[in-house]
């Protein structure tokens, strides 16, 4: 195992390490409120042999002011600002990547927290998997601190790739850890989609060649998502426009990756019918939660329409059925959402 060697370039958007065992790289945009809690999380790991990667996206709080005083004593600390275009988490993840010195590659927002101990138990599981390309660890809930939430993310013992093609998604981008090798291999993440990020990079991930991976056999989070109000406190409309027009991309992303792997074809399109969906769902929960007017809500269902189900007559109108029914109030009905959902998959989406 190395050691990493300090550099004197640190705030100056150098990687300041030698080669480490674990790189982690962490994409911020003004999460000055949260963003020391989390790389303390880091830095107080017993595992020492790590990179922080911190790629900022063009903060406009105190971030960047927060982050000089973390690194001014650790050099182990990398803070990169963004430089090309374009701007997001997706960007910013590849940038730590390309950048990256160790042998595995951890993922982590600026507001999430790894239990102490995380980095150690996670090496360990990957030294005991020598052929997994990926292991997927347990992940808890926060809001102010942990503890507050009993929401957990246990990866379940299910088709994984059916699931994420579907929009059910089995894991979290922190849960992973990966060998950089095998990051690299696949290419990182897709910067062309401002939306379902993590679910097209997760989908392909399970389509790369013959990749191995594995699922921690452990019940107990190493890592912490927090559940932040403000996460998505305005904007919904704007966010839910960008949400379908990346969900008409995976469509057709995923819809060649399926012909181009030969099996399962049939199982797995009519899974990929399950995203859009989601997005149907997804809508009337804002309308109803007054997040967006019901102006709001019928043009973007246009949008959808015209954009994703263009070709797909039967989803067109199982759509139209669904946001009448939950307008008439069926929506609190048990199983009303489960049974419209595989209702949606009956049929592959006509790509």
């Amino acid at each position: 195992m190395t050691n990493c060697v300090p550099d004197l370039y640190s705030m100056f958007g150098v990687s300041n390490v030698g080669p480490c065992m674990i790189s982690i790289v962490m994409p911020n945009y003004n999460k000055g409120a949260y963003i020391a809690a989390a790389v303390r999380s880091i830095v107080s790991q017993s595992c020492t042999d790590w990179e922080l990667l911190l790629v900022d996206d063009g903060s406009t709080d105190d971030s960047l002011a927060v982050v000089a005083e973390l690194a001014a004593d650790e050099p182990r600390i990398s803070l990169i600002h963004r430089r090309r275009d374009p701007k997001g988490g997706s960007t910013c993840r590849n940038i730590g990547l390309e950048r990256a010195t160790g042998s595995y590659v951890l993922f982590m927002d600026s507001d999430d927290l790894l239990r102490p101990g995380a980095l150690a138990a996670r090496m360990h599981t990957m030294e005991e998997n020598p052929n997994a390309d990926f292991v997927v660890f347990p992940m808890g809930t926060f809001v102010g601190e942990i503890g507050d939430s009993e929401e957990c993310w246990l990866p379940p013992d299910t088709d994984h790739l059916q699931r994420f093609l579907s929009h059910d998604t089995p894991w979290h981008t922190m849960q992973p850890l990966w060998r950089t090798a095998f990051l690299r291999g696949f290419g990182g993440y897709n910067e062309r989609y401002s939306r379902l990020q993590d679910i097209e990079f997760h989908s392909r991930a399970l389509f790369h060649g013959d990749v191995c991976y594995a699922i921690a056999e452990s019940n107990t989070p190493d890592c912490y998502f927090r559940l932040d109000p403000g996460r998505r406190a305005s904007g919904h409309a704007q966010m839910l426009s960008q949400m379908i027009a990346s969900t008409g991309r995976y469509l057709h992303d995923m819809d060649s990756l399926i012909e181009q792997s030969g099996s399962r074809v049939r199982p797995l399109r009519k899974a990929l019918s399950g995203t859009p969906f989601e997005v149907v769902k997804k809508l009337m929960h804002y309308e109803r939660g007054g997040m967006i007017s019901a102006d709001d809500r019928q043009q973007l269902a246009a949008q959808l329409m015209t954009e994703v189900l263009a070709n797909s007559g039967f989803h067109r109108r199982m759509m139209s059925i669904y946001m009448h029914l939950y307008k008439a109030g069926a929506s609190g009905v048990t199983g009303f959402h489960f049974m419209f959902k595989r209702l949606f998959s009956v049929l592959p989406v006509s790509v």
